[in-house]
């Protein structure tokens, strides 16, 4: 088994540090370690010029978004094994010893995504324990500020893996790719295409499996963007995958449902005066999804 190690970076030096430390910590042979910088104008291309000279250093001029950058990482990487990290995570130290006992005691050739546990700095506070999907089509991080150390969750509960710390299955990525989109459809941006990977990898037959015993610590927001513009992506790329992968059955069947929910939705936002970011965000969608594969 070989992995590959694909962090995307976007003006976070101090952390991305921290993170390719954690990497290079780790007590496992063979690890490739490719960065993709999206456009950073805070010394990360002489950072990893002149203290990482052995990792795969990848820049674009611009900021093409997490899922372009995680696709042209993946592109140059040679690992059965891919994991992607966002550039303010970083690992336990024993977390990939873990993930190669897991592999050899556990893994089965249907698994294409494995989650694991996903705290933040803190080490206390669950940030992920992988992704749910909701009947109203809602993308849940499970156990999100919750205390880590409960048991409540259950495996078969997880739909995919959170991609600021996933493990994906090189194989089932190949399968899944779409040409002009990539792996993860770039078209998302940011926020989500984990989510609409790991539904079209299902809809494929591939199956999510968890190893809490490999532990990573996440900050978030390591592309900065504002409150406004998060509310954005979140909003649009929750249509667009809605448009891209729900049946036409589901649609019509759940959709007095749905319907009350972004109704709801609306008024909340209008009544914080965020309304019109909701009107940008179902137009955008909503033009965009003649081009969805």
């Amino acid at each position: 088994m070989k992995v590959s190690v694909v962090i995307v970076t976007h003006n976070s030096a101090p952390c991305l540090k921290k993170c390719i430390d954690s990497v290079l910590a780790q007590k496992t042979n063979g690890l490739e370690i490719i960065v993709v910088d999206n456009g950073s104008s805070d010394g990360t291309e002489a950072l990893m010029r002149n203290s990482y000279p052995s990792v795969t250093f990848l820049f674009n001029s611009s900021n093409l978004g997490a899922a372009f950058a995680r696709n042209q990482g993946i592109a140059a990487s040679h690992g059965d094994w891919i994991l992607t990290l966002d550039a303010d995570a970083f690992l336990s130290q024993d977390f990939f010893m873990n993930f190669e006992k897991f592999f050899n005691r556990d893994l089965t050739d249907a698994v294409g995504i494995v989650t694991p546990k996903i705290l933040y700095p803190d080490g206390k506070t669950i940030y992920s324990l992988g992704h749910r999907l909701t009947i109203l089509r809602r993308f849940i991080d499970v156990g999100l500020g919750k205390k880590d150390g409960l048991a409540w969750m259950r495996d078969n509960r997880i739909f995919g893996a959170c991609a600021a710390t996933a493990f994906y299955n090189r194989r089932m990525l190949e399968e899944i790719s779409v040409p002009e989109k990539g792996y993860f459809d770039k078209d998302l941006f940011f926020i989500a295409e984990d989510v609409d990977l790991a539904w079209r990898a299902r809809k494929k037959g591939w199956k999510v499996a968890a190893c809490y015993a490999c532990v990573s610590y996440h900050e978030g927001n390591s592309m900065r963007l504002n409150e406004s513009k998060r509310r954005f992506y979140e909003i649009r790329n929750r249509l667009l995958i809605m448009f891209k992968n729900d049946s036409l059955v589901y649609l019509f069947l759940f959709f007095i449902p749905l319907f009350l929910y972004e109704a709801a939705r609306v008024v909340m936002l209008t009544i914080k005066g965020q309304g019109g970011v909701y009107k940008e965000a179902f137009l955008a969608a909503w033009k965009m999804r003649g081009g969805l594969t």
